[in-house]
């Protein structure tokens, strides 16, 4: 099950990370763990823990590319439990895609994915809940590995990406990913980190009969983890899944109360009690987005601000302005001056 709060991590990846690489006490300085209490079974570790623990191993190993070796162990396709027997028994690659991107909160709860499309091409887009500051690459390297290792078994090795983009640079062993990803297109420096599939390949059905029996028991056990995974979370959380859920929407406190199943007066209480409110939710959850979409160069502010939901671009400009101390233009000038 999810652990509650959406910073935790199932330990199951840093024991198999901790075992390959040599089980050097020195991989875990830094973190929650030691040798003895990362052997047993169950429990959970936090996002900052997985991240120092990538610093440490690139760090011991001197490999900027950590993240691709990690990559080959973390594989998500291999793992048991209902998730994968879920994706293993989907009827095409677009409903595996579909699968994943509902129940990835089972395994990984600190990223959200959501479906993305181009006129060609459908994918997933990923996005970390949490930063992983000067390790972010090595992370969604070795993240990345899980997800298209999906896609290659699920199709018998038949399928591979057509295009992923990522949100960082170049890095100097970038050389490696056409060949590590079986990627036809990468590119780098994008607002977004996003996986494509060719849209024909999507409808890619394999040989195996699919138990239909056994995936409706699956997709049931998956639901009810995630049911009580959801009731775990804090209220906070709640709302910026909302949110997370709905790009291209401006909720309203009454709106997005009403979708808690709650009053907007219980949903202003139940947020001051973990030392925040929506309006501060809500601001933190547009600045972000209004920063990834003016990384982008070909869209116009006007284009957006429709796409963050505002129907009048001068409302989005002086949201920038409180947000930022200036207009979005502006702001997209400072952020290629220092992107460089």
């Amino acid at each position: 099950m999810m652990p509650a709060s959406s910073n935790q991590l199932p330990n199951t990846y840093l024991r198999q990370f901790f075992r390959f690489l040599g089980s050097s006490p020195e991989l875990l300085r830094g973190t929650a763990e030691t040798p003895l209490s990362l052997a047993q079974l169950g429990g959970s570790n936090s996002f900052e823990d997985y991240c120092q623990f990538f610093r440490n191993a690139r760090d011991q190993f001197n490999q900027a590319s950590i993240g691709l070796t990690l990559g080959r162990v973390n594989q998500l396709a291999n793992m048991h439990g209902p998730v994968s027997t879920v994706l293993y028994q989907s009827s095409d690659l677009a409903d595996s895609l579909g699968l994943l991107q509902r129940f990835t909160p089972l395994r990984l709860p600190v990223i959200r994915i959501r479906r993305v499309e181009d006129e060609e091409n459908i994918g997933l887009e990923v996005n970390f809940r949490e930063s992983a500051g000067d390790i972010h690459p090595s992370v969604t390297e070795t993240l990345l590995l899980s997800i298209t290792n999906v896609i290659t078994v699920i199709s018998q090795d038949y399928v591979h990406p057509s295009r992923i983009e990522l949100d960082y640079e170049r890095p100097l062993y970038a050389d490696r990913y056409r060949e590590t990803f079986n990627v036809a297109a990468i590119r780098f420096s994008c607002p977004r980190i996003r996986v494509y599939i060719n849209r024909t390949d999507a409808l890619y059905r394999t040989d195996t009969d699919t138990d239909t029996q056994l995936r409706a028991i699956a997709i049931e056990r998956c639901e009810e983890l995630l049911r009580g995974a959801l009731d775990s979370q804090s209220v906070g959380d709640r709302v910026k899944q909302v949110f997370a859920d709905n790009p291209g929407h401006l909720w309203t406190l009454k709106d997005v109360a009403h979708h808690l199943n709650m009053s907007g007066r219980t949903l202003q209480r139940r947020l001051a009690v973990e030392n925040t409110c929506y309006q501060q939710l809500h601001n933190a959850w547009l600045m972000r987005e209004t920063h990834q979409l003016l990384k982008e160069k070909n869209l116009s502010i006007e284009s957006i601000a429709l796409l963050l939901g505002y129907s009048d671009v001068s409302t989005f400009r002086q949201a920038c302005r409180r947000w930022y101390g200036c207009a979005p233009v502006d702001y997209r000038t400072r952020l290629r001056a220092y992107t460089g």
